[in-house]
């Protein structure tokens, strides 16, 4: 049974998303990850049809992560795989610190449904690990540092993952593919760590108007980046996280706030 070690069906009312992750389909039946951290912290997986008007949501099943995890995002890979990103350890007394200073803190989890879970044990060398994707084919996937400042490349094609690493200079938060798959953009806070969490932690504060925000292009072939969107706030929009290219226009997600910029890609 693909998810036989799922508990339980989780209590909707509870859920708490995070990070999605939908798997390649060229039918109208779709596969969804999402990262939870309502009454488990789990990835729990849906099946949306999208034949009617409306799509149809069905729960199928759940990965929990192990005990001293607090999963972020999660990527589809081959063979109904996935992989996540385990941000820090929640019980670490000194996972603040560790995050100030740019020290190893999280960690990459890898999942199938022959293997179970395991973590990734070069991956522990990065400090918040946050954002993910994959190339299509699984050998490479894109993991983006948080309080390292960094992406790296981990290629899953040897006997042991290979990772290369590109500094972005900010708070690198948010990877996505662009639309032709030949670029991926890098999104994040050009800021300090203390500075963020302040913000996403408030409870008066709606939006992150001081907070601001990067987005760059990265080469996925050769790491190279080139800069879209210079560090900036966008009146009350602040505290971006990542962007999609949607016809002439690039959306801008942010991590704390009640609206996403849109803004012209030009030429």
């Amino acid at each position: 049974m693909r998810y036989g070690a799922c508990p339980s069906v989780p209590d909707m009312a509870k859920l708490v998303t995070h990070g999605l992750g939908v798997v390649p389909s060229k039918d109208k039946i779709r596969t969804l990850y999402v990262v939870n951290h309502g009454g488990r912290e789990s990835v729990e997986v849906f099946s949306i049809a999208l034949q009617g008007k409306d799509p149809i949501w069905t729960w199928i099943g759940c990965i929990t992560t192990p005990a001293g995890t607090y999963p972020d995002a999660v990527a589809a890979i081959p063979n109904d795989g996935m992989v996540i990103s385990n941000l820090w350890n929640p019980q670490d007394p000194e996972r603040l610190a560790k995050l100030r200073t740019g020290a190893p803190v999280g960690s990459l989890l890898e999942w199938s449904p022959r293997t179970g879970i395991r973590e990734l044990e070069e991956t522990k060398a990065l400090s918040g690990p946050n954002g993910v994707i994959a190339s299509p084919d699984g050998k490479f996937v894109f993991v983006a540092v948080w309080s390292g400042k960094a992406v790296a490349r981990i290629d899953r094609g040897g006997a042991k993952p290979k990772i290369d690493k590109v500094e972005t200079g900010f708070l690198t938060d948010n990877l996505r593919w662009s639309p032709d798959g030949r670029r991926i953009y890098v999104g994040g806070q050009a800021t300090s760590v203390d500075t963020v969490l302040a913000c996403v932690e408030s409870r008066t504060v709606v939006n992150c108007p001081n907070v601001p925000f990067q987005i760059d292009s990265l080469d996925p072939k050769t790491l190279t980046l080139t800069s879209i969107i210079p560090a900036t706030t966008l009146g009350e929009m602040g505290l971006g996280t990542g962007a999609i290219k949607v016809g002439g226009n690039y959306w801008i997600s942010t991590a704390h706030g009640d609206r996403i910029a849109i803004i012209p890609a030009g030429k």
